[in-house]
This record gives structure tokens, C-alpha cells and sequence, in this order.
């Protein structure tokens, strides 16, 4: 995926979607961040964006944490645009050296 973003001239961003379950291990969020260090790209861990998103996973699930059901996904879609530029403008931080997929962040 890396490089066929790559071959067309986009920035690939990794996305750590919110759930309750698999447990998200100290393993793999470095595993994730070596990689996006390796590669210089920007990885945005939702987990950390459930509050701001205003999930609730007694009534935004289907399946008891694992997946989105049909109200948690409209809840994210309405509010990832917004998240995605506050969390990207806050990790950018070579904007004038890189292109990037995201309108109005490099500004």
C-alpha cells in the first residue's frame, strides 16, 4: 500500500481505528510508530480521539467493541474530517518539505 501511494504521488496515512477489543498492546502502537518513522509517515491512533468523537459503545456497536455499527460509524464520519486535520496539523512537522493528501493543513 506504501507503494503504490507512493507511485501515485500520495501520502499514505496508518489510522488505528477505535475499538474496545483486541486489547491495542504497547507492542503494536511501537510497532506501528517504528514503522511510520522508518517510511516518515504520520500515524493517528483514534483511541485516543473516542471522547472527542462521542462514541458509546453500549449503543455505537454491534458486536460488544470490535466493530462500528451503523450510529458509531456516522458519529466517526461526521467528525473525522475535523479530527484528521486537528491531529495531523499537530503532527506535522516538515509541512513545507512533504505533500501532503489533506487540504488546508499546510497553510
Amino acid at each position: 500500500m506504501r507503494t503504490l501511494c507512493e507511485s501515485h504521488g500520495t501520502q499514505l496515512v496508518l489510522i488505528k481505528a477505535p475499538s474496545l477489543y483486541p486489547i491495542w498492546w504497547g507492542e503494536w502502537e511501537e510497532q506501528m510508530e517504528d514503522y511510520a518513522q522508518k517510511y516518515d509517515l504520520l500515524y493517528v491512533n483514534l483511541l485516543e480521539a473516542q471522547a472527542e468523537i462521542g462514541l458509546d459503545w453500549e449503543t455505537d456497536t454491534y458486536d460488544a467493541g470490535l466493530h462500528l455499527n451503523i450510529h458509531g460509524a456516522e458519529k466517526l464520519r461526521s467528525r473525522q474530517n475535523l479530527l484528521l486535520r486537528k491531529l495531523l496539523s499537530q503532527n506535522l512537522r516538515k509541512c513545507s518539505e512533504r505533500i501532503y493528501p489533506v487540504p488546508l493543513v499546510c497553510r
